[in-house]
């Protein structure tokens, strides 16, 4: 959009994801550069905590200073006092014209009768984060990857289980879609257009997926919704949602319908797919629940292909 180029001229870039949200120099660190350059971009998700304390530090801020943003803060959040905010999600609106393109050469298909359907859950999951680690181990300890074409960093932290009766330290190993262990490189990981090509055929072997996008559950982060969402819809299949508060409230404004409601907590993503699990054991129930996504998953294409307009209506100057 020629509105974004006007506005970021040379600002320099932040991810967000490169340090921690307890680390207490984040907002001086993003403070201090918009002192320097008056301006930033802040990119992928917004924590809370680093964020109360940079509209702390806004009221400072010289005159004309902008902060880009890829989705827009929460309304419940606190918000800069001196700067003005601009919200769009260019890396994701050029991402969906590589989805979109996806969609012309893999047009939708009657799941489960054009392909066999060999596996229960397609669950990928690349960098080891808390909040979606912790939601994982809960997966693994339910055997719902048993059956499932799922990915897996090797787990390395300490956490909390969801639940008390799981083990608190699982010897989980690194494992790849291709279900060994080998180790992708940052082209495969990285590179979405390309790596659709190669993952399509393993999605069209299983059932559902199970998007669980970054910082699921984790109501301190905002709303932004990743490119994982993306794949299944692209290849056709049915897909349930793991997201915050915030993701699941940016979902729906977008239009997109998870084949099941979006839960809410990890324990009710857990209950869906158990509850699916026993579908998909069943061959006349899998295929009778399979004929009923159709037309959910045609109506999901036709959003993807509306989405790059929908970011530009979010899109605020």
């Amino acid at each position: 959009m020629k509105e974004y180029q006007t506005v970021i001229q040379d600002l320099p870039q932040f991810k967000m994801d490169h340090l921690t949200p307890d680390d207490l120099t984040m907002a001086e660190r993003i403070a201090d550069i918009i002192h320097r350059e008056k301006g930033i971009r802040l990119e992928e998700h917004l924590h809370r905590t680093p964020w109360t304390r940079l509209c702390e530090l806004s009221r400072s801020f010289p005159d004309g200073c902008r902060v880009i943003v890829w989705s827009a803060p929460p309304a419940d959040w606190p918000q800069l006092s001196n700067a003005r905010v601009i919200v769009y999600d260019r890396w994701m609106s050029d991402r969906t014209s590589e989805f979109i393109s996806h969609l012309k050469r893999y047009p939708h298909y009657h799941h489960g009768v054009d392909h066999s359907l060999l596996y229960h859950f397609y669950i990928p999951y690349g960098s080891e984060q808390h909040s979606r680690e912790r939601v994982f181990r809960a997966i693994e300890s339910f055997g719902l990857t048993e059956n499932s074409r799922y990915s897996r960093p090797p787990p390395s932290l300490q956490l909390i289980p969801v639940f008390p009766v799981q083990d608190p330290n699982p010897k989980s190993e690194h494992r790849t879609l291709e279900q060994e262990n080998a180790v992708i490189d940052p082209d495969q990981r990285y590179n979405h257009h390309s790596n659709f090509d190669r993952v399509q055929p393993l999605m069209i072997q299983c059932q559902s997926a199970v998007v669980l996008d970054c910082y699921c559950f984790d109501d301190d982060y905002s709303g932004y919704l990743s490119e994982k969402l993306l794949y299944p819809i692209a290849a056709g299949i049915p897909w349930i949602y793991a997201g915050n508060r915030y993701q699941r409230e940016k979902l729906i404004q977008r239009g997109f319908r998870p084949h099941l409601s979006p839960a809410e907590t990890p324990e009710e993503l857990i209950h869906q797919m158990l509850w699916l699990q026993a579908i998909f054991r069943n061959p006349d129930m899998s295929r009778r629940w399979q004929e009923q996504q159709g037309e959910t998953i045609i109506h999901n294409q036709n959003q993807l292909r509306s989405l790059k307009d929908i970011i530009n209506k979010e899109a605020r100057f």
